[in-house]
């Protein structure tokens, strides 16, 4: 990625990354909470053209914005953030089924069956 944007509207930040060819896409939308080591964190899909609100690899919905970032681009561009551990505990877990991520990952419960 070439560079990082952030446009603001009231209590919103929208973050978008361009990458060296000069694409952009739109990353994340954050939410001011209060302090600014918290925002709330929403994910861009493409598939709705809009965002949705989202769990960040912590499993909380609010974060700073280092970890919203990390995560959104580990999501579009594929690569994981180097923090996160190999297998995802479930605190970790994300509703991938409606972001565009390709996980390889299967619950050890699932395995059994």
């Amino acid at each position: 990625m070439a560079t990082v944007q952030a446009r603001f509207r009231g209590r919103f930040a929208y973050v978008d990354g361009e990458l060296h060819d000069g694409e952009v896409l739109p990353l994340c939308r954050l939410r001011y909470a209060g302090s600014a080591s918290r925002w709330g964190f929403a994910i861009y899909l493409a598939s709705r053209d809009g965002y949705q609100d989202s769990v960040l690899p912590s499993g909380l919905h609010a974060g700073t914005p280092e970890e919203a970032l990390d995560c959104a681009c580990g999501l579009y561009l594929n690569d994981p953030p180097h923090r996160l551990a190999a297998t995802p505990t479930t605190s970790q877990l994300l509703t991938t089924h409606e972001l565009p991520y390709d996980s390889t990952w299967t619950h050890p419960d699932r395995d059994a069956v």
